[in-house]
């Protein structure tokens, strides 16, 4: 089995209505056959989509903890020595013109020969140009 780092952007349908037509088509799928894996900043990078969609008004009070519950309902695999090769991720993240928490995901998938999952246009490209085989949109 292949793994896949799975990055933050591809969750975001899944907590608010209004981006359902742009859900992952192979989130469930990659998620059931297992092999998924983020940096250890991935579940803080959730947690704030659903705090910025609640202060745009795109999430009700009432529907805020059930999508904090299901952060850690995912079976994704948490790297947690992300912050042990931070100068890594630096150079790479200054290198291809990324923030380093996308940078994160891409050193990630480069260490692990893994492919990437994401919705965010600068990642996939980097990943592209760095020879990632990248699942996006």
């Amino acid at each position: 089995m292949s793994e896949c780092v799975v990055d933050a952007s591809i969750f975001g349908p899944l907590f608010f209505t209004d981006e359902t037509d742009t859900l992952f088509g192979e989130l469930e799928a990659l998620l059931a056959r297992g092999g998924c894996i983020a940096p250890q900043h991935w579940r803080l990078e959730l947690a704030n989509q659903i705090l910025i969609g609640f202060r745009r008004k795109r999430m009700t009070e009432a529907m805020v903890s059930p999508a904090i519950a299901t952060l850690t309902s995912f079976d994704v695999t948490i790297d947690y020595q992300t912050w042990q090769r931070h100068e890594e991720i630096f150079d790479l993240a200054r290198a291809q013109d990324l923030t380093i928490y996308d940078a994160a995901y891409l050193e990630l998938a480069l260490l692990r020969k893994a492919s990437l999952a994401s919705y965010d246009n600068a990642l996939c490209n980097a990943a592209q140009r760095m020879g990632v085989e990248v699942f996006s949109a």
